[in-house]
Parts: C-alpha cells; sequence; structure tokens
C-alpha cells in the first residue's frame, strides 16, 4: 500500500489539524501524522506533502514523474515552475541542482505565506502572481517549464485558454521542455487543454501515472526536432521507469 493511501485511510482522530481557514470560499487544511505534514484544498484531496525529517523528498508520484523531465534537458537549465504551491518542487530542485536557475510563482499568497509557517520554504522566494499575468509580462526564456496549478480541485480557466499558450511559448527557449500535471475529468477536457498546447510545440508526450488519475504530459519544443530525437526523449523516460504514449508530431 502506498504512503499517500495510508494517509487517506486514517481517521481524523489519528492527525493532528494545525491550521484550517475557509478563504476566498476554498476550505484550506494542514494536518501532520508523525513526520508527515500535508495540505488539502477545497476537499479531501493532498494536494502537497512533506516528510519533515526529510523535506527535500518528492513524495506525490505525480511530481516525481513531472520531474523527470529535467533528463531531457541536455545543458544548464533555467527553470520555470508555476504553481509553487507549498514548495515541493522548489526543495527538491535547490537541494538536488543546487547550480540551477530556477524561478517559481503562485498566485495566491496566502498559500506562499502558508508554505513559509509550515512547509519549510522561503516567501520571499516565490513570485506572486498568476500564470497568466506573469506569463504575459516576462522577459526570460526556460530551458524546463513545469506547471502544476488548480483552482481547488478543477484546471483553472487559463489552461483551456490559446493565449496563455501564446504567452508560454514566448517563454520557450529554443530548446524546451514543458511538463503538466493535468487531472482531466474526461478525454475531452483533455483534449481541451491538449489541443491549443499542441499548437506551440513539436511533439506530445503522454503518461498515466499509476494507481493515480493524473496525467503527465511532456511537451517538447525543438524546431530541430527529430524523430531520433523525439524516441531518444522517450527512451530516457522509459529506462526511468515512465512509460509514455506519443500523442503529437509535429516535425
Amino acid at each position: 500500500m502506498s504512503l499517500i493511501q495510508d494517509l487517506y485511510d486514517l481517521e481524523l482522530s489519528q492527525t493532528e489539524l494545525l491550521y484550517e481557514k475557509v478563504c476566498n470560499g476554498e476550505l484550506i487544511s494542514i494536518r501532520q501524522y508523525q513526520s508527515y505534514r500535508w495540505m488539502s484544498l477545497g476537499g479531501e484531496m493532498i494536494q502537497s506533502l512533506i516528510n519533515l525529517d526529510k523535506p527535500n523528498e518528492l513524495l506525490l508520484p505525480n511530481l516525481n514523474t513531472m520531474l523527470y523531465a529535467i533528463e531531457l534537458v541536455d545543458r544548464s537549465v533555467n527553470c520555470l515552475n508555476i504553481g509553487a504551491g507549498t514548495g515541493s518542487i522548489d526543495r527538491y530542485l535547490k537541494h538536488t541542482f543546487p547550480d540551477l536557475n530556477l524561478v517559481s510563482i503562485e498566485a495566491d499568497q496566502k498559500i506562499a505565506a502558508l508554505a513559509e509557517q509550515y512547509f519549510q520554504i522561503k516567501q520571499q522566494d516565490i513570485v506572486i502572481a498568476t500564470a497568466e499575468d506573469y506569463l504575459k509580462n516576462n522577459q526570460q526564456k526556460f530551458d524546463l517549464i513545469l506547471i502544476d496549478i488548480y483552482a481547488g480541485e478543477q484546471h483553472p480557466k487559463c489552461l483551456y485558454d490559446e493565449q496563455f499558450y501564446v504567452s508560454l511559448s514566448k517563454a520557450m527557449a529554443g530548446q524546451c521542455i514543458v511538463a503538466l500535471n493535468l487531472l482531466p475529468e474526461t478525454e475531452e477536457d483533455l483534449l481541451k487543454i491538449l489541443k491549443p498546447l499542441n499548437d506551440h510545440v513539436h511533439c506530445l508526450l503522454l503518461h498515466e501515472v499509476p494507481e493515480h488519475d493524473n496525467v503527465i504530459i511532456f511537451a517538447l519544443y525543438d524546431a530541430n526536432c527529430t524523430l531520433d530525437k523525439m524516441l531518444n526523449c522517450v527512451g530516457l523516460l522509459e529506462n526511468k521507469g515512465i512509460h509514455t504514449e506519443v500523442l503529437s508530431q509535429n516535425f
């Protein structure tokens, strides 16, 4: 049985409630069991999780899978993390790749404050901005872009908006990997996100996270992309145990 399922199976009386408040119509709760601390937003789903004894570990399978995208980048990395949340990705990347240039954004000031109070992340390291506003004003190019954003337990409207992907494409370096963590309700819902994204990249790969409803999309942007390059990316992920399906090839 997985750690996540073990935590879901706990009775509330077995956990310690550290924080609970409704903010902007959404219930935010933070609970702890032994060294494990987690946040839920708008429901029971665990949105973020930390082991206080090993804070740099990635414990959520979807985030672990997303971070394999860094294996596909073949040079020093400028990374944009869209949806910092409570800092799981920040803690991991700063510990594992200390020379990486990381920009993390979070739309909710309250979440950033709770991340500092409960999840060992410095609020000053987080840019407070919506994904749309940040990308609209951004002038920097990134080799790796991670997107993990939700409105409660739903995808935000921007992920369905063509203009969002126009702005996103302007942030991509000449060779760029974009990894998205999605939780589509239906295949149609997934396609509504992938169609506008596909117009701005050269290849889309899909991975279904085992025993979870998450789908991870790896989008490859490379004007010189070839079949061999795409297959090399597929092979690198396969070697890590990440089986992907090729959704599109635009080269």
